[in-house]
């Protein structure tokens, strides 16, 4: 075990840390501690060399990196021994790596290497021990932490000794063959972990201290030798956060980017990881920066008046648009809960806001896919994960050569925002449009207690539908833990400022149970960055900025709905109608649009213009497109989560599902037929949304695929909307699923045949409904009425109870399939009533079909087949041509003639 003492006390820090540590690690499998040390960098990624214990056995694997440190893949493991292994350092001349260690052996160390290749390809013969303790001195209980240089045409070594009270550094040289050590320590009183560089005139050492958990740096100048005079020590990083607040070590510096990076491994909760620090801030954009002071609140329209000819900015510039939630799209991701790849998402194909913002840049002379790129991403992701996604896309598709003027709309900023602090990309500009900075109030009550706020956002729809389709999966799981499993990123949009209020008094947001751990972190880092950003926010509409809290109910103690405080009456602020102005504040050049609510600031002109100004894209009045403002309420929504093919069918027009998606705007109160055509044998689910102008309802339709050909195989299902209310009317009875299932259950060995047949008959009448030609489907399903009533007659017991459920269920088939294609004129009331009254002759058991001899009514029928009698004039009066709903009529009370007594 190594102890470690007290170091001088240091300076302050000079260093940041990045706000996504701990970096991600990837280790062996087996893996049960992981210590990072020795970074390098190459000419496009960086490398370092991890000492951990797989197993029983210690071993240094090798890591690389394409995203700064933030990310690591495993390459291959170099050397392994029994004894514990660490503090790998690599001292490269030419093509040759000289790998030092340090090796433990029942609490001695001592130090070894080993030669390898360029490519870690290990000489395993050539390992050995090259320094060791020397009694009675400075370092009589142990050497380790070897860090090497190749000075003067000498390969030098500094070391740590240890005496059993103190740690020391040491110097050894290569003389000869033999490594010869400075007779005395050259700086006491030290530390641990020595990284040494040369900097201008001088050499830096950077260490960690062995108590006070920091990492400290000294200079002095050169050359390497025994004498050298180091300044007093300057601590450059301290401990404290949650990743290192036990203890910081390794420390590794490189340059690159402009930029300074202190790698080291820190220890919190006993668990080690590499973690990254950086130092001076990012440098400012070139070559131009949109003008200041801020542009006008109320940009003009044309910036650019001048008829004399600028330059391309698409030749010197690629633009990337980011959207926000709900506005890209997979199928597979989102209604198969299946994983996919980041290059497979795409535009919501429902939503129009960003067609304007698109097509206004092509105008310009941005061509798609060349110099203009949407970034579509799964918004369900935290946003960190979403900004490491749009790292790989910008190194993947985009060329590093060009400036890159992003574009950040609600959520879509914060991930810009999330990838510029993160990854650091050097010629780049962000604008964010209506982002939450500071977090949206309306977030918390979904999280709390599932209770989704703020209608006709697409925030909301994406809340609303990503609920029902969880409730499918998960119908016991409460709705809260639902979004918080299914829309992670929703904890990234909590409020980091007080939004619940105790009567006046604020409650502190970092004090709750839900709260926001992202924001937060990205504020301790964002002076550093207000160079590259830009904002634009909405103004005067009214937005929910916070709630006054109530008592809980019971109820909500015992399902622990509101933890922080239950919702009482909302507090209204100045916004966009989702996004507070405060939220929406950054300190940097900021662009306030007055009556623009949080969907107009992307679409409409003159926020167009707006953006283009802020990102410094020249521009005249006739490039401007306007986008459009997509019909959320009211609208009716349906999506496929099986694999089979969804449509709805209205008043003579066909919706086919667009990657799984129905979306029809404005619907009418009305029947829309909803189809499930096979793709595949086995059950589906279709889940159904309609929103009105205040709130929302939601179906779900479920059936199989029976046939042995599912692609010949469609389900129908007629449904009556009503958008006011709103309301989706769905008997149970009316599926298609249902009557057949019945059908299939009355099924013995006198009705095989008659089973079958109706079961096609059944096929035929769908078939003909699709092709919207009801009047020779309705003449089907006659024919199908006839045989279940046989069916019916042949049976007893279950079987002829599902017979009669199968001529109840085909009943209110015909009458919701027929009506809904029927485009005659619609049947007189006096019609209506005689609906009724035929009605009435079904439940009592009346046959439509000729039966031979025919059946007699019941006596409890003949009233109401005579009055039925009687109005043969009226219904047949009731439309000009007979539709096929009257057709229907017709035929029963033809019916009734042979069953009069």
């Amino acid at each position: 075990m190594r102890l470690f003492f007290f170091a001088p006390k240091p300076a302050s820090a000079i260093f940041t840390k990045d706000f996504l540590n701990p970096t991600e690690q990837i280790g062996y499998p087996g893996t049960i501690d992981m210590r990072q040390n020795e970074i390098v960098l190459k000419d496009d990624y960086i490398e370092t060399l991890q000492s951990t214990k797989v197993n029983s056995t210690y071993s240094i694997f090798n890591l690389r990196s394409q995203d700064k440190g933030r990310s690591w893949d495993y390459v291959k493991a170099i050397v392994s021994r029994p004894n514990n292994l660490f503090a790998p350092r690599v001292l490269s001349v030419g093509s040759e790596k000289e790998l030092f260690l340090t090796e433990e052996i029942s609490n001695n160390y001592k130090i070894t290497h080993v030669f390898c290749d360029s490519q870690f390809n290990c000489d395993l013969a050539s390992y050995e021990t090259i320094l060791t303790a020397t009694n009675n001195t400075w370092d009589s209980k142990g050497v380790t932490s070897a860090f090497p240089l190749f000075s003067d045409n000498v390969k030098k070594v500094f070391y740590t000794g240890y005496d059993g009270s103190t740690w020391s550094l040491g110097l050894a040289t290569l003389v000869n063959g033999t490594w010869t050590k400075c007779p005395n320590r050259i700086l006491s009183n030290y530390g641990d972990g020595t990284y040494v560089r040369e900097k201008g005139n001088l050499f830096e050492i950077y260490y960690h201290n062995p108590f006070g958990g920091s990492i400290l740096k000294r200079t002095s100048p050169g050359p390497i030798g025994c004498t050298m005079q180091w300044s007093e020590p300057e601590e450059v990083l301290s401990g404290g956060a949650a990743y290192d607040e036990q203890h910081m070590i390794a420390p590794s510096v490189i340059d690159f980017d402009g930029r300074t990076y202190l790698f080291y491994t820190g220890r919190g909760s006993n668990t080690w990881t590499l973690n990254v620090a950086t130092d001076p801030p990012i440098p400012s954009l070139s070559p131009t920066e949109p003008p200041s002071p801020s542009p006008s609140p109320s940009p003009t329209l044309t910036p650019s008046p001048s008829p004399t000819p600028t330059p391309n900015p698409a030749t010197t510039n690629q633009v990337i648009l980011i959207p926000g939630m709900f506005s890209s799209w997979n199928e597979e991701a989102l209604l198969h809960n299946k994983s996919v790849s980041p290059d497979e998402w795409a535009l919501n194909p429902i939503l129009t806001e960003y067609t304007g913002i698109l097509k206004t840049l092509e105008n310009i002379g941005f061509v798609q896919e060349q110099t203009l790129f949407t970034f579509t991403y799964d918004w369900r992701k935290p946003i960190v994960q979403s900004a490491q996604d749009l790292k790989n896309f910008v190194l993947s598709r985009l060329d590093p050569t060009k400036r890159h003027l992003i574009i950040g709309h609600s959520l879509g900023g914060l991930v810009g925002r999330a990838y510029m602090q993160k990854h650091h990309p050097p010629n780049a500009l962000l604008t964010t449009v209506g982002s939450p900075h500071h977090g949206i109030a309306t977030v918390y009550p979904a999280l709390a207690a599932g209770e989704v706020q703020t209608p006709d956002m697409p925030t909301w729809f994406a809340q609303k539908l990503l609920l029902q389709i969880a409730k499918k999966l998960q119908p016991l799981t409460p709705s809260n833990v639902l979004l918080q499993t299914q829309l992670p990123v929703l904890y990234d949009l909590l409020p980091t400022t007080p939004y619940l209020y105790n009567n006046t008094n604020p409650i502190v947001p970092q004090t709750m149970q839900l709260k926001n751990t992202t924001l937060p972190l990205l504020d301790q880092t964002l002076q550093q960055y207000v160079a590259s950003l830009r904002t634009t926010l909405g103004t005067s509409t009214d937005t929910v900025g916070g709630y006054k809290t109530r008592q809980r109910t019971l109820m909500e103690q015992y399902l622990n709905y509101y933890p922080d405080g239950a919702i009482g009456p909302p507090l209204v602020h100045d916004g966009d109608g989702l996004v507070t102005v405060s939220s929406a504040h950054l300190p940097t050049v900021e662009v306030s649009l007055p009556q623009r609510d949080h969907r107009e600031l992307i679409y409409t002109k003159d926020s167009i213009a707006s953006i283009l100004t802020t990102l410094g894209i020249p521009f005249t009045t006739e490039m401007l497109t306007a986008g459009a403002r997509t019909s959320l309420r009211p609208a009716l929504i349906g999506v496929m989560l099986s694999p089979a093919d969804l449509s709805v069918v209205h008043d003579g027009t066909t919706y086919k599902a667009d990657q799984g998606l129905v979306y029809i705007p404005n619907p009418t109160s009305d029947t829309y037929i909803v189809k499930a055509q096979g793709k595949t044998k086995g059950a589906y689910t279709i889940i159904l949304g309609l929103t009105g102008d205040t709130s929302d309802t939601w179906k779900i339709l479920t059936g199989s695929i029976t046939s042995a050909s599912p692609t010949a195989e469609t389900d129908i299902f007629s449904v009556i909307i009503d958008p006011s209310k709103p309301a989706i009317s769905l008997p149970s009875t009316s599926t298609i699923q249902s009557l057949k299932e019945h059908i299939l259950k009355t099924q013995n060995v006198q009705t095989q045949a008659l089973v079958s047949s109706a079961l096609l008959l059944l096929q035929q009448a769908q078939s003909k409904v699709e092709q919207n030609k009801p009047q020779l489907a309705y003449q089907d399903l006659f024919n199908l009425h006839h045989t279940l009533f046989i069916i019916r007659d042949l049976t007893t017991g279950q079987h002829q109870w599902h017979a009669k459920q199968s001529i109840t269920l085909l009943h209110d088939y015909a009458s919701n399939t027929l009506s809904a294609k029927s485009t005659k004129k619609q049947l007189t009331l006096r019609t209506a009533q005689l609906q009724n009254t035929l009605d009435k002759l079904i439940r009592s058991g009346l046959s439509f079909a000729k039966l031979s001899p025919p059946t007699p009514l019941k006596k409890d029928s003949v009233s109401w087949a005579k009055e039925l009698l009687d109005e043969i004039p009226a219904l047949t009066a009731s439309t000009t041509t007979a539709s096929p709903m009257v057709e229907w009529k017709l035929h029963a009370v033809q019916e009734l003639e042979y069953r009069l007594p």
